[in-house]
């Protein structure tokens, strides 16, 4: 299946800076690195919607910077990428409003499977159940998720709730034993840089690690390189990231993602639940698929992280929940 646009006739090389759409605002202002203004679109097929006149999303990529423009109501709204300890802070201030919501990503170690050790099952049950994802939950993201055994998230439709492999470092430490490797091993785990939550999740999970006997030799790296070296190349041993795409758990039937998993059978349930004549036959097959990676411990998924929203008291009307990564302003207003 192909997903295309249609534009005007003529007009393909202008929509970056002169976008025509069909949406409930109009294009209005472009300011490079600034700022994107709409306005509303008074033709919109739903009678009264917008409620909104105009809409401007303002470009700060600094974490600090958005947050203390939402505290000095310079901006009425933070939709995406709200750190966590900002989510706290909004809670303590009486005018703002902090709202949580479910989306799709799972926090992931992915491990090269295509390589030894982890090409040892017994090696990838042993790191698993030497992580306490509870423990990364509350000290990564402040309590803000829920921890997963699977490639899924509680907010899709084949999620399983598995935990074949729970937090044992006794387990861990016998695991390590029978796969040969009693007297521990080195590992390096590379955290992608700018990503925060995944930053702190790993510097515990190393800490966890090195308690049932595997050292690990922890660094940083930049997300360019991430994407090049680690994702495209395949050269790493652990990593870790988030995963955020819709119904993506079909990446575990393909040998030449970066995890490097290869089994047939999954790759057989995957083109089974893509060839499904209904969504029912389809989340039963994906939830298979859940059931047998999990089972194999093909990577160690940790928690899916709450959908994050910081807005000032009177904004009401938007999206909670996240599907996609999205900031529609559609229905929202501000009470008087």
């Amino acid at each position: 299946r192909a997903d295309s646009i249609i534009y005007p006739a003529g007009t393909s090389e202008t929509q970056r800076n002169s976008p025509i759409g069909t949406g409930p605002f109009r294009f209005a202002e472009w300011i490079p690195g600034s700022e994107v203004r709409l306005e509303k679109f008074e033709d919109y097929y739903l009678p009264d919607i917008p409620y909104l006149d105009a809409v401007t999303f303002r470009i700060i990529t600094d974490a600090n910077a958005r947050f203390a423009a939402l505290q000095a109501g310079d901006i009425d709204m933070i939709g995406v990428a709200l750190p966590p300890e900002s989510a706290v802070q909004t809670e303590n201030n009486p005018d703002l409003k902090l709202s949580t919501g479910s989306n799709t990503t799972e926090i992931t170690v992915g491990l090269n499977d295509r390589k030894e050790p982890f090409s040892n099952p017994l090696v990838r049950q042993a790191i698993t159940h030497a992580i306490d994802k509870s423990v990364i939950v509350e000290g990564a993201n402040f309590g803000f998720g829920t921890a997963i055994g699977t490639f899924a998230s509680p907010i899709e439709p084949y999620f399983v709730d598995v935990n074949p492999y729970p937090y044992d470092p006794e387990a861990a430490r016998r695991l390590l034993e029978e796969a040969g490797y009693a007297d521990g091993l080195n590992v390096r785990f590379e955290l992608p840089e700018p990503y925060n939550i995944e930053r702190r999740a790993g510097e515990v999970i190393a800490q966890q690690l090195s308690e049932v006997g595997i050292t690990v030799d922890l660094s940083v790296v930049e997300w360019t390189t991430w994407l090049e070296r680690i994702f495209s190349n395949h050269d790493f041993d652990m990593t870790i990231i988030g995963h955020s795409e819709p119904r993506d758990l079909g990446v575990y039937a393909d040998p030449d993602y970066y995890f490097g998993y290869a089994k047939p059978e999954v790759q057989d349930l995957v083109q089974q639940a893509e060839r499904a004549s209904s969504e029912e036959e389809r989340n039963a097959r994906y939830e298979e698929v859940a059931r047998i990676i999990a089972a194999d411990a093909a990577s160690v998924w940790i928690f899916n992280p709450d959908s994050l929203i910081a807005t000032r008291q009177n904004l009401y009307g938007f999206w909670t929940d996240q599907p996609i990564v999205s900031i529609d302003m559609t229905e929202v207003y501000k009470a008087e």
